[in-house]
């Protein structure tokens, strides 16, 4: 096992217009567990979308390449890398675990290998006939390739000597991996096939083709492969409940604060489990699996980074990473809900479900504002609203999103890179009380305080 934190692994992805599977991408990547340092070359042609942008917090490098060819934007990347190890990943493949770096490596330990390549695994909503060449091809058996020259740079590794000595060809339009891999074999080398270092790769290596060939061929796949991705039997639209809960409190607090909030949610939408597909928490304490299974036993919990360096930068980002880990369709649909709305009207999840059955777009729920506001730059306050006429006289009026409270999102929007389309429903909220949000466990305290003070000097003829 390689254990040697003087050493450098340098990762070339190679981009273009791949702002739907990049931060994905990148922050696999810096989650990976391996003792050696990682260094990530992005090897862009010419991207238009958010690609560079998405990117830029996680690489250390950044080339630019104008007529793509393959061995030449490879090598551009080995060029302007340092590492020993250098590693070659697709801009849309996705590892599939924390595992995915060490497994790929390892075999280039072994005397006289050139090269490594990983298995490539589909998402279940890739096309029937990617799925099937993705299976056709990477298999769960580990390969010497002694004679045999396929190769493929999706998702490869090799020792930095071994390039310098064997570069890839940069005038090749395509298949540059398998030119290369038949000379090295030539001169007597051995190339891997590892199955343990797998990606997630929505197409498949020959794209699509005949459907309905391609889904006879993929069933009998399904039936003979038990370690296959998940399947959808329809493509009957889900909405899938993502609920989020993090805290900078100490352990104790932050546990107890979760706890409450988790058990007044349940209370107040208790028939959830009949509207919704699948009910998914993204947490960053691990301890609070068991509070989550005590009240939802059926409910998958995803681990969030707690490291500074790897904490996902915003709801866009951990609502994707989600949709990657769980398979989740273009076509369905992501229910957002907080739990720290804790003020939240009984049964406004299942009116929020019930009202995108007629409706395609996205619904943000929201409150209307009339009192005065500012907006915050560089310290610098800049008045939104200098009219001092009654709110009930006012023409226009701030509209505040409460996204958390409830809200519908389309895994394609998201997919796509951005919380909501050019195209949305807004939801009023009319009882402003329901945006209210208790974020620590002092303002529960605080809040149970009131409501206890308030009760005991009740009198039946309001507060």
């Amino acid at each position: 096992m390689i254990n040697n934190l003087t050493k450098t692994i340098s990762i070339i992805v190679r981009t273009k217009n791949e702002s739907r599977w990049i931060r994905s991408c990148l922050r696999s990547i810096r989650s990976q567990e391996i003792d050696m340092n990682i260094e990530i070359i992005l090897v862009d042609n010419k991207s238009s979308d958010k690609t560079l942008e998405l990117s830029q917090p996680f690489v250390n490098k950044v080339c630019e390449i104008e007529k793509y060819r393959p061995g030449l934007s490879i090598n551009l990347g080995i060029k302007n890398s340092t590492g020993e190890y250098i590693v070659i990943l697709s801009g849309h493949c996705i590892p599939k675990n924390k595992n995915w770096l060490r497994n790929l490596i390892s075999p280039l330990e072994e005397e006289n290998i050139a090269g490594v390549y990983g298995r490539q695994v589909p998402f279940s909503y890739s096309e029937p006939s990617d799925k099937r060449d993705l299976e056709i091809t990477f298999g769960l058996d580990k390969r010497y390739h002694i004679k045999d020259a396929f190769f493929h740079n999706a998702n490869s590794a090799f020792k930095r000597e071994t390039l310098t000595k064997y570069p890839f060809d940069e005038n090749l339009t395509n298949i540059e991996d398998r030119e290369w891999a038949k000379r090295v074999i030539s001169q007597g080398m051995i190339n891997v096939y590892e199955p343990s270092a797998e990606v997630y790769h929505w197409h498949g290596i020959h794209h699509s083709g005949d459907q309905e060939r391609a889904s006879k061929t993929l069933k009998v796949l399904e039936s003979i492969n038990a370690n296959y991705s998940k399947k959808i039997t329809n493509h009957k639209q889900k909405i899938n409940l993502i609920i989020p809960f993090s805290s900078d409190e100490e352990s104790q607090k932050s546990k107890t604060l979760f706890k409450k909030l988790l058990i007044n949610f349940h209370v107040n939408q208790n028939d959830l489990n009949n509207n919704v597909f699948q009910i998914i928490f993204s947490i960053t304490d691990p301890e609070l699996k068991n509070v989550i299974n005590e009240v939802y036993p059926d409910a998958l919990i995803h681990l969030r980074s707690e490291s500074p360096a790897l904490r996902l930068l915003g709801i866009h980002d951990f609502i994707h990473e989600i949709i990657i880990k769980y398979n989740i369709p273009d076509f369905d649909k992501i229910l957002y809900c907080d739990l720290t709305y804790v003020f939240r009207p009984q049964g406004f999840l299942k009116e929020i479900i019930s009202n995108t059955e007629k409706e395609k777009l996205p619904i943000i729920s929201y409150i209307k504002e009339n009192r005065r506001a500012w907006t915050l730059t560089s310290n610098e306050a800049k008045e939104l609203d200098k009219d001092f006429l009654p709110s009930s006289l006012k023409e226009t009026s701030l509209l505040i999103s409460c996204l958390g409270l409830g809200s519908i999102l389309n895994v394609k929007d998201i997919n796509s890179g951005c919380i909501i389309g050019s195209e949305y429903k807004l939801n009023p909220i009319g009882n402003k009380i329901a945006s209210f949000q208790i974020k620590s466990y002092d303002e529960l305290h605080f809040m149970e305080f009131q409501i206890d003070k308030y009760r005991n000097n009740w009198t039946g003829k309001g507060i």
